[in-house]
């Protein structure tokens, strides 16, 4: 029907009653396949697409991501976080990245929803576990580059050395983890022997080095000659995410501290990360603290106050109380800065700090995505500025 509709408009538009197939061929073609690619997008998707104002949009985004993407989000970064820390799902980061994931997932929604014959999602659920390893990636590369470097070689020669084999099991806590052994070996299941050699090692990691290297140099041995070794030490599958931690003690590889002040301005702003200042190595210099707090006062109030509330080290301290315990700056200064009065900040001296995203966003009267928007861009001033002040010194 609409086919003949358009014939019909393209010959009268033709004046001279001649029927010109080829525009009508082309619009044709453009109509099928605006069609094909509109319902080449998930069906999970429909009800969100098909809303039709605002309220219902919304109300059908979140059950889109209640159902479908916040567990799978976390999932994953608690998976890709696992060989890094102990308690994964409290370390400073793990919220940060769990909220960077959602807030590009709702704008790519958003904007799949104005244009969904452009660019059609034909698989949510693998979209947002491609989104989430991506954010993780970019993480992990900036925080611990040696570590991302390591585990990359090791899976590539896993994948490439003819007696090594790298494979999906299901671990210890049910999760679906990469596992990695001898080619010979992959229907072997792993049991507790693989707990209980790690559980040695980490215990005295030195006298199962020696056994394992028998008086070679370690520096010397070639990774696969290491591999080899660990896997018939082992003598069972073990983790990848193990394997990686094993030859990282073995070889001594470790990423140096976030900040080092001992190094160049350009290392400094290369270092520094976008979400907080890592200073549980320097809480005893006076110094690098004046340095930082020099830069903090230079930022926006709105993205001062952000990014001092939510700052702490990797133990959990938070930074204005480093301030204070090195006399930097005095507590009516800081609370002043925060438009505070005196006996709202001390109380949240004693019993509230560092805040969390969603205390910052109800201190400020804000949405929590401008909470990660505002410190997203003091972290990047923050940058700009000691290295300028650097540059000064």
């Amino acid at each position: 029907m609409l086919a003949s509709q358009t014939g019909k408009k393209l010959l009268r538009a033709n004046g001279d009653g001649k029927f010109n197939p080829g525009p009508f061929r082309l619009h044709l073609h453009l109509w099928i396949g605006m069609q094909f690619r509109k319902s080449a997008n998930d069906p999970i998707l429909k009800r969100f697409l098909s809303a039709e104002n605002t309220e219902e949009s919304a109300c059908q985004l979140a059950f889109l991501l209640a159902d479908h993407a916040e567990a799978r989000i976390k999932n994953i970064i608690m998976a890709r976080l696992h060989s890094y820390f102990n308690n994964y799902e409290r370390h400073p980061d793990f919220e940060d990245l769990y909220s960077e994931v959602k807030t590009r997932l709702v704008t790519y929604l958003e904007e799949l929803k104005a244009t969904p014959a452009a660019w059609p999602c034909k698989d949510f659920r693998g979209y947002i576990a491609a989104m989430a390893h991506n954010v993780c990636n970019d993480y992990l590369r900036q925080m611990y580059p040696a570590r991302t470097r390591l585990y990359k070689q090791v899976r590539d020669l896993l994948h490439a050395h003819p007696d090594f084999a790298i494979w999906r099991a299901r671990d210890k806590n049910n999760r679906n983890d990469w596992a990695c052994g001898f080619s010979s070996r992959q229907e072997v299941r792993s049991t507790l022997k693989t707990t209980a050699w790690l559980q040695r090692f980490y215990k005295n990691p030195h006298a199962l080095i020696e056994t394992l290297v028998q008086n070679k140099d370690i520096q010397l041995l070639e990774l696969d000659d290491l591999i080899a070794i660990i896997f018939n030490q082992v003598g069972e599958p073990i983790s990848l995410d193990d394997l990686v931690s094993v030859i990282a003690d073995i070889k001594c590889i470790k990423d140096l501290p976030a900040i080092s002040f001992d190094s160049d301005e350009d290392d400094l702003a290369q270092t520094l990360s976008d979400t907080k200042i890592r200073i549980d190595t320097i809480l005893e210099m006076r110094e690098p603290l004046k340095l930082i707090w020099e830069g903090l006062c230079q930022l926006p109030r709105d993205e001062f106050k952000v990014y001092i509330l939510y700052a702490r080290d990797t133990t959990g301290e938070d930074l204005i109380t480093l301030f204070l315990a090195a006399r930097i700056t005095r507590a009516s200064q800081v609370a002043e800065l925060l438009d505070m009065s005196a006996d709202k900040f001390q109380y949240l001296l004693s019993k509230g700090l560092p805040l969390d995203n969603e205390s910052i966003a109800r201190e400020m009267g804000i949405k929590v995505e401008r909470v990660y928007k505002l410190r997203s861009r003091a972290g990047k001033r923050m940058k700009k500025i000691l290295s300028q002040i650097r540059m000064k010194n």
